[in-house]
């Protein structure tokens, strides 16, 4: 049963099966500390996720911090208390019992992926908000950029280097876009990242352009589950669109360099951070981007990609069709500015800017200086 039941995350039957499997998972992640690397060496214990801090209930440690990656509910997991006096013999005072509680009550410090949701977890729990700091995520450059625009120093160079890889990348994958612009849309298909907007751009931009969409949802996922079957649709009736449903690492590098304009549309308030953006930045390839996650601590309007929409620091309800028609009209506009700066060669200054502002601020060696770890 443990090993079925540990089989695969976040997809379980019942609350007792979703309790269990991360009960079994802290208590092996807390026997192999104690086996293979010595408690005593142990500076940070990093609890990512709610999920983990059951840990905390088989071994605690002076050096726990617990990493939020979502603003939304789902990222709030809770439990009846009955399952910890069964299998703690504690009696809970919280019914039920929300793991992200626990965790900040238990770590010395929480952290979040992003400056902007300090404010948004600051408001889901205010009493711990003395001891929340960002840590904003990071890409590795090395394994996402392409070689050919590693240490480019100019918009010309980059030029190169970019029409080199992008026609790389395109024979790889089986796109036809030559002469054209890529603009791409891929990461997982969830109602908060609105992949609607992607497909009515490909109804409503009258250019001559090719779509890359990528990504899968979760089964359970019934909006992410009819736009898979949308983005399939859309791949196999209109000749400019392309759909990669499996995003290996090997297929959204592929993609990203690939791409000229990349699209990053999440419903604002609700991403926590983003990293396709940064995937696609440090390659000098700029978004078009709602004003949400760690998107607005880099992204300038017209200087190193395209902002739209209103920067929303609470949850609002993902059916809200005046926000979205609203924001979706500003969307349509913005792409079409980076498409006029594509053709008219403008657009080389706003990539090679984001090339040059992404690969600091948006890379692995800060976020470990900013763990601690260097």
């Amino acid at each position: 049963w443990a090993v079925k039941a540990t089989r695969r995350l976040y997809q379980e039957d019942t609350e007792a099966d979703r309790f269990y499997k991360y009960v079994i998972l802290a208590r092996a992640a807390v026997e192999y500390v104690e086996r293979f690397v010595g408690w005593e060496r142990v500076k940070h214990l990093d609890l990512q996720e709610a999920y983990t801090v059951l840990a905390l209930f088989f071994k605690r440690h002076p050096g726990a911090r617990l990493t939020i990656h979502t603003p939304a509910p789902w990222g709030h997991p809770a439990f009846h208390r009955r399952f910890f006096r069964d299998e703690f013999g504690f009696e809970m005072a919280m019914e039920p019992v929300v793991l992200t509680e626990l965790g900040l009550a238990m770590a010395a410090e929480g952290v979040v992926v992003s400056k902007k949701m300090v404010k948004l977890t600051c408001n889901t729990f205010p009493h711990h908000c003395h001891k929340i700091r960002p840590v904003t995520n990071a890409a590795e450059v090395p394994r996402w950029e392409h070689p050919g625009v590693s240490g480019v120093g100019s918009p010309e160079e980059l030029r190169r280097a970019r029409e080199a890889a992008k026609e790389e990348a395109l024979r790889a994958l089986g796109v036809e876009a030559r002469g054209k612009v890529v603009i791409s849309w891929a990461r997982r298909l969830t109602h908060y990242k609105r992949p609607h907007f992607v497909l009515q751009l490909m109804e409503d931009v009258n250019r001559d352009a090719v779509f890359i969409l990528g990504g899968r949802a979760h089964p359970n996922d019934h909006y992410g589950v009819e736009m898979m079957k949308k983005f399939r649709e859309a791949a196999e009736s209109m000749e400019n669109v392309y759909y990669f449903p499996d995003l290996d690492v090997e297929t959204a590098r592929r993609i990203v360099w690939a791409s000229d304009v990349w699209l990053f549309t999440p419903f604002s308030g609700w991403e926590a951070s983003g990293t396709s953006f940064m995937k696609a930045g440090v390659n000098g390839v700029p978004s078009v981007a709602s004003r949400d996650g760690a998107v607005t601590e880099v992204v300038k309007d017209g200087y190193n990609g395209w902002l739209f929409g209103e920067d929303r620091d609470r949850l609002l309800s993902l059916d809200s069709p005046d926000i979205d028609r609203r924001e979706y009209d500003e969307f349509r506009k913005k792409v079409e500015e980076a498409l006029d700066a594509y053709h008219s060669g403008r657009y080389w200054e706003v990539a090679y800017n984001a090339y040059r502002t992404f690969r600091d601020h948006f890379a692995m060696d800060r976020l470990f200086k900013d763990y601690g770890y260097l």
